[in-house]
């Protein structure tokens, strides 16, 4: 069987708004805070830029493919959409900021594989909680294989003592680059936004059921063991989780996560997810761990909980 052509149209959408209805908001600087701390998703090699740096990444041109279908013989079926990084990054803060009442206070972006995948993190500051809230991004371009990230976003709460970021799996949308996603996508990220502040509430509220917990050295050992085993986390990260944790309870790093409680396991764990979880596994390790501590803590902390799987976990492998 011949392989079949791939044809290419120029992108025109560099310029373009995701969606032209809503008030631009202004750009946010980057955190205050370290290279490791200025975003907590990315390998050893992501580059780490503010918005200007990411409006410099050029966008590849649409793909397409001649039909298949002997009713539409001679004609090219879209098969692959280019998203600019920009329009995506703008579209979002544009609809949070919308529904929120608010500006964006920080963002950054993560930029790995010559620029091909992208992951950002947005976080507002609302005076009537007591933890930001927070948007993790991801997007990626096609690569010569002809395949690439899907664009997603989740929403949480920017934890302050240290940056980490919190994404529980459930507040999640995502869409391929196909047909139709810049028209669907905007109504999904609107609905998305308008559960931002009733999903951080929920989540600082997960977190202080976690404090509630209690978790010993081994304990803490057999979450990153569950961890390991349904596959979120790696031997890489599940040492440097165990060296968090261990730095935190000697009062060499942060003491707020040395208790012997339930949520320092999981801030060991997202602190060591910090530089070496690539864009593609981002929302699957964050997610999982939070799932699993949830799970945990719903069961009293008991060793026999038989903790389900998280759903849909393929979109984020």
């Amino acid at each position: 069987m011949s392989a079949i052509a791939t044809l290419i149209r120029p992108n025109t959408l560099q310029s373009q708004r995701l969606d032209p209805s809503l008030r631009r908001a202004t750009p946010a600087p980057m955190p205050n805070t370290s290279r490791d701390q200025v975003i907590k998703v990315g390998a050893p090699s992501t580059t780490i830029v503010d918005y200007a740096g990411l409006c410099e990444v050029p966008t590849p041109d649409d793909t397409y493919r001649p039909s298949q279908d002997k009713r539409r013989r001679g004609e090219d079926i879209l098969s692959y959409k280019a998203m600019p990084y920009a329009m995506f990054v703008d579209g979002v803060r544009d609809a949070y900021s919308e529904a929120l009442g608010l500006e964006p206070t920080s963002e950054s972006y993560g930029l790995a594989r010559d620029g091909r995948h992208m992951f950002g993190i947005m976080a507002w500051r609302d005076p009537a909680l007591e933890q930001g809230i927070a948007v993790a991004l991801r997007s990626g371009h096609q690569d010569a294989r002809g395949s690439g990230l899907t664009a997603a976003i989740a929403t949480g709460a920017e934890f302050t003592i240290c940056t980490n970021g919190m994404f529980p799996r459930g507040a999640q949308v995502s869409h391929k680059h196909t047909s139709g996603i810049l028209e669907t996508l905007p109504g999904m990220i609107a609905a998305e936004a308008a559960g931002a502040r009733a999903a951080t509430i929920e989540l600082i509220e997960s977190m202080a059921a976690l404090r509630a917990v209690s978790c010993s050295a081994d304990r803490f050992y057999a979450y990153l063991g569950i961890l390991q085993g349904r596959g979120f986390i790696n031997d890489t990260l599940s040492n440097r989780a165990r060296r968090y944790w261990k730095a935190c309870h000697a009062g060499e790093l942060h003491a707020e996560h040395g208790q012997a409680d339930l949520h320092s396991a999981l801030q060991a764990v997202t602190g060591g997810l910090g530089g070496r979880v690539t864009p593609s596994g981002s929302f699957g390790a964050y997610g999982g761990a939070l799932h699993v501590a949830r799970q945990i803590a719903e069961h009293g902390g008991g060793s026999d909980v038989v903790i389900p799987p998280l759903p849909d976990m393929r979109e984020y492998a």
